[in-house]
């Protein structure tokens, strides 16, 4: 299961069933380093306004339970095998953080 995208939107499916249809798909995560934690840890994703609600119930059920929630919102277009690459192994996102501090650099924006 991954997402696709077609006509203009990503696509969640599980088979031949489609799970979700969205303009953007929003990531939870939260990070808590070695020796402590687990490195990058993935808890939702799909629809903003879906993982949104899922953050403020976390927010008021478990508190920093898992340290600090990162979410991340990934406009159309946005490079869907990276999108999936991201959700199956959550230790990419680092790279991609990396990616956009190296950019952000180089437009003098840090």
């Amino acid at each position: 299961m991954g997402y696709t995208l077609e006509q203009g939107s990503y696509y969640l499916r599980s088979g031949s069933t489609i799970r979700l249809m969205t303009d953007q798909v929003t990531i939870a995560f939260s990070h808590k380093p070695p020796p402590e934690g687990v490195g990058w840890t993935l808890h939702k994703h799909g629809r903003l306004e879906s993982v949104q609600a899922w953050w403020q119930e976390y927010q008021q059920a478990a508190g920093p339970l898992f340290g600090e929630i990162l979410l991340i919102t990934f406009p159309l277009h946005f490079d869907v095998d990276r999108i999936n690459a991201i959700i199956e192994h959550p230790s990419k996102l680092a790279e991609l953080l990396e990616e956009a501090d190296e950019v952000a650099t180089l437009l003098g924006d840090d």
